[in-house]
């Protein structure tokens, strides 16, 4: 199927999403709800140098700064961990241009489903009005509409579970991942809404209420260990939550939570993206926004 939105201009310079009217606009969502339909809940990464980017909340000059470390730093790919809307200044250019990079290379650019691609929750944050500001009615549910197929998961060649929020009680495979339901402006699956919502905890071992969040769970070393065993996997890869440093670890260095935002909510993040190479070693990068 021809691209007829301009997304290869976009690969070349980001700011030409600035660009889009709403016929541009209509076709990059015909065309992303399409090619989301045709993936799975759960991508599998081959081997290759993968830069892992954690939320981004409408922050288009961190996200630019992210594809330009994955376009001068010879990375095979770009995983986005979710959370592309809500929040920040510049969220419709944000998402066309995530979008459009995806339908531009799909073999090199992944996007996961963040919390805020749900249709309640960037109702409340942001999004909504920022639709509503440049484009008619009708266009904040084609988003949403887009979002819904977003997959859920992804896991690398050597072990590493990608994932927007974390690990699920109930969930005992990361092979169940594929038959969760799809395609739901709203989740109504408990299992999404945890791979969507849920955090780490010290305090906990296995799983406990998400006073933080008000619902939802803490899933604590415990509770991933088995989950890392019962899948023979090695870390968690997830972003989620705020952190100044851009990052945390827990766990032992089992899990790593990125936060590539800068500057998000007027507080100095210092946004970092994660670093996979061929060899399988992880490290961190800076980011400027």
């Amino acid at each position: 199927m021809p691209v007829r939105a301009d997304v290869s201009s976009v690969w070349e310079d980001p700011d030409k999403v600035r660009e889009f009217g709403e016929e541009e606009v209509t076709n990059l969502l015909q065309e992303s709800l399409e090619a989301f339909r045709d993936e799975r809940n759960l991508l599998r990464i081959g081997r290759g140098k993968t830069l892992f980017v954690g939320d981004t909340h409408g922050n288009f000059s961190a996200t630019k700064e992210a594809f330009r470390a994955f376009s001068s730093g010879g990375f095979d790919r770009i995983v986005f961990l979710g959370d592309y809307v809500d929040r920040g200044e510049e969220q419709l250019e944000n998402a066309n241009f995530v979008l459009s990079l995806r339908l531009a290379k799909p073999e090199r650019v992944l996007l996961l489903r963040g919390n805020h691609e749900t249709f309640s929750t960037n109702s409340r944050y942001g999004f909504r009005q920022a639709v509503a500001e440049k484009l008619p009615e009708g266009f904040f549910v084609l988003y949403n509409r887009a979002f819904s197929y977003l997959p859920l998961a992804a896991v690398t060649w050597d072990g590493i579970f990608a994932v927007h929020g974390g690990i699920a009680e109930g969930l005992d495979s990361i092979g169940q991942i594929d038959g969760l339901p799809r395609g739901e402006l709203e989740p109504t699956s408990d299992l999404v809404l945890q791979l969507l919502w849920n955090d780490p905890s010290e305090e906990v071992d296995g799983f406990a209420f998400n006073d933080q969040r008000g619902g939802f769970c803490y899933y604590g070393q415990g509770a991933l260990a088995k989950f890392m065993d019962a899948n023979g996997l090695r870390m968690l890869l997830r972003s989620h939550e705020v952190f100044l440093e851009g990052f945390k670890r827990f766990f032992g260095g089992k899990l790593l939570s990125i936060f590539s935002s800068t500057g998000y909510c007027g507080l100095p993040i210092k946004g970092k993206v994660a670093c996979l190479s061929s060899d399988g070693e992880v490290s961190l990068m800076g980011i400027e926004g």
